[in-house]
């Protein structure tokens, strides 16, 4: 039997509230400062998935973009890479017994 994984809910919720604070409120992040975290994001898990010979966790990487984008405002650029990229260097980096630690976009 197949366990469900709460990650799907998750992302499902997160990309909703995203699209309603983008599109209907114009609250949120631009489309490509959102797109930013998601694919520097994704980068970062591939990168760290290949250094380490290990599988790339997307489900997990997915929730950390989506998250990023909303809960970070920023206009500057240079943010939009920066915070993908700590938020996901916690997640590798600061682990106990394999598992990180904390949610790593609230780095």
């Amino acid at each position: 039997m197949h366990r469900f994984d709460a990650r799907y809910g998750q992302m499902t919720a997160q990309t909703s509230l995203l699209l309603l604070i983008m599109v209907w409120f114009d609250f949120g992040p631009s489309p490509a400062q959102a797109a930013i975290y998601l694919a520097t994001a994704l980068a970062m898990d591939r990168g760290h998935a290949w250094l380490t010979s290990s599988a790339a966790n997307w489900r997990s990487t997915v929730s950390t973009g989506l998250s990023l984008g909303l809960l970070l405002r920023s206009h500057d650029p240079w943010v939009w890479l920066i915070a993908p990229v700590l938020a996901m260097g916690g997640k590798f980096l600061i682990r106990i017994n394999g598992k990180h630690l904390f949610n790593p976009s609230a780095l």
